[in-house]
């Protein structure tokens, strides 16, 4: 494990917190989509969003903008 990708605060190592930041970007990715980007198997993708998912470390929800409906 190199230095970078040690768990930090909260457990997550850098590739935890990659997958984060790609789900702030679209919430609604696929993992399909994300292992591309990221370079890792979807089984490792799902193996830590269900890690940190369960410890209610990563959230993902769906927020609306404003009350006129638009995004």
């Amino acid at each position: 494990m190199k230095a970078d990708e040690k768990p930090g605060a909260g457990g997550f190592d850098a590739l935890d917190r990659r997958l984060a930041h790609a789900l702030q970007l679209i919430g609604r990715a696929p993992f399909g989509r994300i292992v591309e980007v990221l370079g890792v198997s979807d089984r490792t993708v799902a193996r830590h969003y269900g890690r940190h998912r369960t410890s209610g470390a990563l959230k993902v929800l769906g927020l609306t903008c404003g009350s006129s409906g638009t995004a």
